[in-house]
């Protein structure tokens, strides 16, 4: 028996897509997305205090989007900064 097409899918985040305002929780799959980084550098960066720690949502971790939203306006932020000089 064939379940069919999975119901959901996680999209890159394209350039021209606008910034999302909205406050939800991201699951690990769509904040990898966003980041562009891979699961190891995610948590050894929210070890290290660098990244947003995850939410504990019963036995799941999601991330808040507007942290994460801020997490990654900074980094841009940071690398236009020595250009503006």
């Amino acid at each position: 028996m064939n379940p069919g097409p999975p119901t959901h899918t996680h999209q890159p985040i394209r350039e021209d897509t606008p910034v999302a305002t909205e406050r939800r929780l991201l699951r690990i799959a769509e904040v990898l997305s966003r980041i562009g980084m891979g699961r190891s550098w995610l948590f050894r960066e929210v070890a290290a205090g660098a990244f947003p720690k995850p939410i504990k949502v019963g036995r799941a971790s999601a991330w808040d989007s507007l942290a994460i939203a801020s997490y990654v306006n900074s980094l841009v932020a940071q690398q236009a900064e020595p250009a503006a000089r």
